[in-house]
């Protein structure tokens, strides 16, 4: 183990040992703050871009799946401030201690406009990203507006989920490499965020099976159970692989966004599937707030919505193999 490794292992161990003092329904952004920032997790991606013999994406992904474990809305914070963070370090711009946002955003009228992002404290920058077909585009601005009502969401209640809408100005457009950089990123830790709360809902689920007994035996003895549980941590390895692939041994920006993208469109499914399958695994408890498994399928489902779809996932693939009439992906490599 070299001792970037060693790091990594105490820094997961810390995150462990930071969430576990929150319960799952309290543990919002917002609360997390003041922790967050003394253990350095805060402006992890920032401190980590150019550190030598390490790989920023990697430990900034590792940190997020586990955050998410504890909570979805935390880890849904940190993945859109890093994101941020790593898209300006590549413009050159100086990030430390810097509030900032990232968010998928939609056009309209010559704008770029999000639906909504984590507004846990007030942004000074941000970077909207716009998928669009075989390329992306993407622009970083400190010129913004930010909206005061937060839009009632499903899940990630503790993200501060508000408005935020940016114009397309050229001059704050991100080049085409780091526009499909901050695009990968997104969906590489946005994915990471998924299979975290997604550990969580199969970690549960686990545990009830072992304790709850009918019949004189504990349910997780019981065949249809088991092969319920089997499914969800296949669906979850499944996912892993391929983010691990995506953020360790794809170099080109062009191919890694399409190998994020496909990694995104599978945790975000993953992340659902698995929790619907805790709602089963519990019965009725699965259905009340007693039991964090309600939280994790609405946390689940918001997840999945800010992640590439299946149907741009396949695009992205059917462009790589078969070639597209739209010249966009080539230039984007």
């Amino acid at each position: 183990m070299t001792e970037n490794d060693s790091e990594l292992t105490h820094l997961l161990q810390m995150v462990r040992e930071l969430a576990a003092k929150k319960p799952y329904a309290d543990a919002d952004a917002a609360s997390m703050l003041g922790p967050l920032d003394d253990t350095g997790l805060l402006d992890l991606a920032a401190d980590t871009f150019e550190l030598a013999g390490v790989d920023s994406l990697d430990w900034a992904s590792r940190v997020i799946q586990e955050v998410g474990r504890e909570s979805g809305s935390v880890a849904y914070f940190l993945a859109s401030r890093y994101v941020s963070h790593r898209a300006q370090l590549r413009r050159g711009v100086e990030v430390f201690k810097r509030e900032s946002v990232a968010a998928i955003a939609r056009s309209a009228d010559g704008e770029l406009r999000s639906t909504t992002a984590p507004l846990v404290v007030t942004p000074a920058a941000g970077v909207l990203l716009e998928p669009t077909g075989a390329g992306v585009r993407a622009v970083s601005t400190t010129e913004f507006e930010v909206g005061t009502d937060a839009p009632k969401r499903t899940g990630l209640g503790g993200a501060a989920l508000g408005g935020i809408r940016a114009v397309d100005r050229p001059d704050d457009r991100l080049s085409d490499p780091d526009a499909s950089a901050a695009c990968a990123d997104w969906d590489i830790l946005v994915a990471s965020a998924a299979l975290g709360v997604a550990d969580a809902a199969l970690s549960v689920s686990v545990d009830y099976a072992r304790t709850r007994r009918q019949f004189g035996s504990a349910i997780g003895s019981f065949a249809g159970l088991r092969a319920i549980v089997a499914e969800m941590a296949d669906q979850i390895d499944c996912a892993r692989g391929l983010l691990t692939t995506a953020v360790t041994a794809v170099a080109d920006p062009y191919d890694r966004r399409v190998a994020a993208a496909v990694v995104a469109a599978r945790a975000g499914r993953a992340a659902v599937g698995v929790a619907l399958s805790a709602v089963q695994v519990h019965g009725g408890y699965g259905y009340i707030d007693e039991f964090p498994v309600a939280g994790y399928v609405r946390d689940a489902l918001s997840l999945r919505a800010r992640c590439s779809s299946t149907l741009n996932a396949r695009r992205l693939v059917a462009a790589e193999r078969l070639g597209s009439g739209d010249t966009q992906a080539k230039e984007n490599r």
